[in-house]
């Protein structure tokens, strides 16, 4: 989880590098925006402590349904941007493939008691 998040940091990084070499500058975002924004990309309410650190499985489906968004938001954006910017979404839809891959082999194994045949999840 941990290499997923610093993953999601360099995402951000190539969208301000882009906006930078468009002439925009990075502005926080308002608490709406934001708001709007998360409510977007995680639409499951939450409620605190809804998700304890044991139930791996949950946090797993978590991670491939808002991964499955990424790849959806990606790709939709990419279909309406200039040349350069649809390469850089298309690199980042295919990160975001590989994450929801990498996801979905933790979530069979777990699944299938994969530690009982020598497997033992990768993330951290």
């Amino acid at each position: 989880m941990k290499g997923l998040s610093e993953d999601e940091k360099e995402h951000a990084q190539i969208l301000t590098a882009e906006l930078k070499a468009l002439g925009g500058s990075v502005k926080a975002p308002s608490k709406e925006m934001l708001d709007k924004g998360l409510a977007e990309i995680f639409p499951e309410k939450i409620r605190k402590n809804s998700i304890e650190t044991k139930d791996a499985i949950s946090a797993l489906k978590l991670g491939i349904r808002t991964e499955q968004r990424s790849i959806d938001f990606y790709s939709k954006n990419a279909t309406k941007a200039d040349e350069k910017l649809k390469r850089i979404f298309n690199k980042l839809e295919k990160m975001e493939r590989g994450h929801k891959e990498m996801l979905e082999e933790n979530l069979k194994y777990l699944e299938d008691d994969g530690s009982w045949y020598g497997y033992v999840p990768f993330l951290d």
